[in-house]
């Protein structure tokens, strides 16, 4: 006489407890999911945006203080001092910057042309940071957008190494911190986004007079 084959008890039963936790872990993931992607479609859209506006700059008609300013940088990289060697009625900033630029390219002019749509990106990016500890996720990525949208229209000669687009992003990036700052739930990050807010601010009245409106908005 054989012995009944032993079976292995059921599997328990589901709790409403465990589905509950399943839901709700699923749609965790998809929101983190779709928090990704949306993330890589801002960030392909503000890329988009830039280099658009980096290319129309450079190709635009009548901009032959675009190349005045090239010429200023190359100058200054040279060795020459500005108002003694070189001439220019506004601040020494955008000839440092074009300057820079060259020096970042080896002595070529490509450096002073591509540092506009790389310096747009990282003010953006800085801006985008700082609404999103503000904002919901859906209105820090839609400012971003807007943000670089702006940067790039041409009516404003953006994205172009004139000075008033840069003095512009160092007042973006300024008014971010000075955000930031505001809103900073520790001393030390208050003190530091407000110093460094203080410098970027500096900076764009290094490059352009009128930088100094973005201090006096936010003082207002």
């Amino acid at each position: 006489m054989t012995e009944p084959e032993s079976q292995s008890p059921p599997p328990p039963a589901p709790t409403p407890t465990s589905e509950v936790a399943d839901c709700e872990a699923g749609a965790r993931d998809s929101r983190v999911s779709g928090g990704r992607n949306a993330k890589l479609l801002v960030s392909l859209v503000v890329l988009f945006l830039t280099a658009v506006g980096t290319w129309s700059a450079y190709w635009a008609e009548l901009r032959n203080d675009q190349y005045q300013l090239v010429e200023l940088g190359r100058r200054v990289f040279d060795g020459g001092r500005m108002y003694v060697d070189v001439w220019e009625n506004k601040p020494p900033g955008i000839a440092w910057i074009n300057a820079l630029g060259i020096a970042l390219s080896g002595g070529g002019q490509i450096g002073a042309w591509v540092l506009p749509g790389v310096a747009g990106l990282l003010a953006v990016f800085v801006f985008g940071v700082t609404m999103s500890r503000l904002l919901s996720g859906a209105a820090a990525l839609a400012t971003s957008v807007v943000a670089a949208l702006a940067l790039s229209i041409r009516l404003y000669d953006a994205t172009s190494i004139n000075p008033d687009f840069y003095s512009a992003l160092a007042d973006l990036v300024a008014c971010s911190l000075w955000m930031a700052a505001v809103h900073a739930d520790r001393r030390a990050y208050t003190v530091s986004f407000g110093l460094t807010a203080g410098l970027f601010w500096a900076l764009a009245v290094t490059i352009r007079q009128t930088g100094i409106v973005g201090l006096m908005v936010v003082t207002v």
